[in-house]
C-alpha cells in the first residue's frame, strides 16, 4: 500500500434503525449501485501535496509528499523531509520501485509484496482507489448492504467471506468513508474523515491503521487539470533490496 512505500522509503535510512437489508430495500441497494460509477474519479491527472505523519513502535516520523497520477497508468511519489528530497517511487500495473537517498538504496518489485506487510494485497487500481476514495473493490449484488442512520455514513456494505475488504461504510455522495481489510490474519483500517466540495470530491484527509502502523495524511493541494512532470530514474550506484515476504 502507498502509506508501507513512503514508510519503507524512510525507514530506510440518524432516521434510519441499523437493520440488514430486506426487500423492502432492494431498492435502495440497486440505487447505491448506479450511484457508484458515476462518483468514481474521473479526471485523467492528480497531482497532490501531502503532509504526512507516521507512527510506528520503533519511528515517529513526518515529512512531506508530492503524489502525481496519471490514471490507470501511472502513480509517482515525491519524498521530503525539511525541504530536501530524500525519495522517489513510481508504481505502474505491472511494477513498483522506489529509491532513498541517504542509504542509497532502492527497491523494484511487486506492489503486493509491499502491501502485505500491513494486511493488504492491492493491486495498482486498488492502490488508485485508495488514493481517491473509491471502493477498492467491486460491488455486486452479493453484498450485505445495511442503512446505518449516521448521515456522515449512511451506507455499511459487508463482502462475501473470501474478499480481503472486510466492510466499507459510504458517504451520502458515495464514496468511501471508512474501511477495513484483512490479508493472512493481518488487519488494517483506512478512515477518510473529509472530502473536498465540487463535482469531483476528492480526500482531504486519510488515515490508516494497523497494529504495525498509523498514519495520517493530510492533503493540502490538489490540482486535476496539468499533466503530471515524472522524473524517476534509480542512481546506478545504489544498492538494491528485498522486502520479507
Amino acid at each position: 500500500m502507498v502509506i508501507i512505500f513512503l514508510a519503507s522509503l524512510l525507514q530506510g535510512c440518524g432516521v434510519f434503525k441499523k437493520r440488514p437489508v430486506k426487500n423492502e430495500s432492494t431498492g435502495v441497494f440497486e440505487n447505491f449501485l448506479d450511484n457508484l460509477p458515476s462518483s468514481s474519479f474521473r479526471a485523467n491527472y492528480l497531482n497532490q501535496k501531502w503532509a504526512v505523519d507516521y507512527r510506528s513502535p520503533q519511528y515517529s516520523v513526518s515529512f512531506q509528499v508530492r503524489m502525481s497520477l496519471i490514471k490507470d497508468s501511472v502513480i509517482y511519489f515525491s519524498v521530503s523531509k525539511f525541504g530536501f528530497p530524500v525519495a522517489k517511487a513510481l508504481i505502474t500495473p505491472e511494477e513498483a520501485a522506489y529509491y532513498e537517498s541517504i542509504g542509497k538504496t532502492y527497491y523494484r518489485g511487486e506492489l503486493k509484496d509491499i502491501s502485505k506487510m500491513i494486511g493488504m494485497d492491492l493491486n495498482f487500481n486498488q492502490l488508485q482507489a485508495l488514493i481517491t476514495g473509491d471502493s477498492p473493490v467491486d460491488i455486486t449484488r452479493d453484498w450485505k448492504f445495511e442503512l446505518t442512520g449516521n448521515e456522515s455514513r449512511p451506507f455499511k456494505l459487508i463482502p462475501p467471506a473470501y474478499s480481503v475488504v472486510k466492510q466499507l461504510y459510504f458517504t451520502p455522495f458515495f464514496k468511501v468513508y471508512s474501511g477495513k481489510f484483512e490479508h493472512d490474519k493481518q488487519q488494517a483500517s483506512i478512515l477518510y474523515e473529509k472530502y473536498t466540495s465540487g463535482p469531483e470530491k476528492l480526500p482531504e484527509s486519510i488515515r490508516i491503521d494497523s497494529p504495525q502502523i498509523n498514519v495520517d495524511i493530510k492533503v493540502k493541494k490538489s490540482d486535476t487539470q496539468k499533466k503530471p512532470e515524472i522524473r524517476f530514474q534509480i542512481p546506478k550506484n545504489y544498492r538494491r533490496i528485498e522486502l520479507k515476504k
